[in-house]
């Protein structure tokens, strides 16, 4: 063999142990747990327990605490399978909390590749992302406890729950969400709303996010969109036909019937505004509604109540906590004829059924409500003191009526109506009407 020939292939042979000795000592091994660590960058505030290679194979294990992940697999090209048991988030960022199981490939594709599976929050989903420049894949999954998910996104919304399917697109660094949620339920005070969903969510950052959903309830059928943007919150929506009976324990009276309602709502003012073509009102710790000009007979049938007048109403109602208050205007009023208005005619003279205005004022809770009436005209007037009404459809009050300085007082209840007293007015006295 020609000598410049021997003396290449000394060379190379020199060259090939030079490098095999270098890649089995510490310095080779601490170029070599570079290259794989600038691979999966994206595993951060681990502590690398164990280290190991041979030839193009390798092993790593990561800990913190509760939280493991080990991987192996080929360093030429890189290819590696994991498994991940992270039992405490909190500890490896801030941004979430609870548990996740999780085993996979991850492989340098375009930029690092990273598919498997991952369960968490009594859910199982598939996903497939690319740690690139930006970020791109997809999660899906199903079967997603939504009180569980909240609490691991630290999002403090303790009033609903329920069962999440949903799948995710990562689109240059935008999560786009499509889900259904199953068998939901809204939980507030003790007021429990079964509903399902469906809708999609826009994510741009933790504090920069879209939502629409529409949703069937116990409720009603409807609309929301909500957005956060810069962590502060709005939303709006609509429900369709909703049953004002399943409300009670926010309304206090058993409001019945149903009505098509809108409403808003934003952090910026803490205010639940809502309207619907019978009301408007508003919620910031206490409930104030406004009566649009209504019939009376559509009045009366959101009180649940046959009607007993005619004419029109305007008014405001407030609720706080566990006692209500109201305010109404009856105008142009005619009271229905029955067995106690021919009575008041027989026994006064007085026709209850001409046009008059009456005012009606007092307070309700959850088993009763107590009111006064007043209607002062040029023929007649009368008046109601500290009536009760309660939501069995019992009732009784006293009932003064006065024509041409006479007064005559009733007691009147379910069971019918009773003249009391006939007395002859002083007209000095100022004692004949109270309000």
């Amino acid at each position: 063999m020609d000598k410049k020939y021997k003396i290449i292939i000394g060379l190379i042979l020199t060259g090939i142990i030079g490098i095999l000795l270098i890649y089995k000592s510490p310095l080779g091994g601490s170029l070599i747990k570079g290259y794989l660590l600038s691979k999966i960058s994206f595993i951060r505030n681990f502590e690398v327990k164990s280290f190991s290679y041979s030839f193009n194979n390798f092993s790593v294990d990561f800990r913190r605490e509760k939280n493991k992940i080990s991987m192996f697999g080929s360093m030429f090209p890189f290819n590696a399978v994991y498994e991940a048991k992270l039992l405490n988030l909190e500890l490896i960022t801030p941004e979430f909390r609870g548990s996740v199981l999780s085993s996979g490939n991850v492989k340098d594709e375009k930029g690092v590749n990273v598919s498997g599976n991952a369960i968490f929050a009594d859910g199982y989903g598939e996903f497939n992302v690319n740690l690139g420049d930006v970020l791109n894949g997809y999660f899906k999954g199903n079967g997603f406890n939504l009180k569980e998910l909240l609490y691991m996104l630290k999002i403090d919304f303790p009033y609903v729950n329920g069962e999440s399917d949903f799948s995710i697109r990562f689109v240059k660094n935008l999560l786009k969400t499509q889900y259904t949620l199953n068998k939901g339920k809204i939980r507030f005070k003790s007021l429990d709303i079964p509903f399902n969903a469906t809708g999609k969510v826009l994510i741009m950052d933790r504090k920069n996010f879209d939502l629409d959903s529409d949703f069937v309830s116990s409720v009603g059928r409807g609309e929301l969109s909500l957005s956060v943007k810069g962590g502060r919150l709005h939303y709006s929506g609509n429900v369709q036909k909703l049953n004002l009976a399943v409300l009670k324990s926010f309304t206090l009276y058993p409001f019945k019937d149903f009505t098509d309602i809108s409403f808003r709502y934003s952090d910026n003012d803490n205010i639940f505004n809502f309207k619907s073509r019978d009301f408007e009102g508003y919620y910031d710790g206490k409930t104030y509604i406004q009566l649009k000009k209504q019939s009376l007979k559509r009045f009366f049938t959101l009180l649940g109540l046959k009607p007993f007048a005619l004419g029109e109403v305007t008014g405001s109602i407030t609720i706080d906590k566990n006692r209500g208050s109201f305010d109404l205007l009856f105008n142009n009023t005619r009271f229905l004829i029955n067995r106690y208005v021919r009575y008041i005619r027989r026994t006064s003279g007085v026709n209850l059924a001409y046009k008059q205005t009456v005012f009606v004022k007092g307070f309700f809770n959850k088993k009763y409500l107590v009111f006064n009436v007043l209607s002062k005209g040029s023929h007649f007037s009368f008046s109601i003191e500290k009536g009760k009404f309660f939501y069995d459809k019992k009732f009784r009050f006293y009932m003064t009526v006065v024509k041409k300085g006479t007064l005559y007082k009733y007691k009147v209840n379910n069971y019918g109506i009773r003249l009391m007293e006939i007395k002859v007015l002083d007209t000095t006295a100022s004692d004949t009407l109270v309000y």
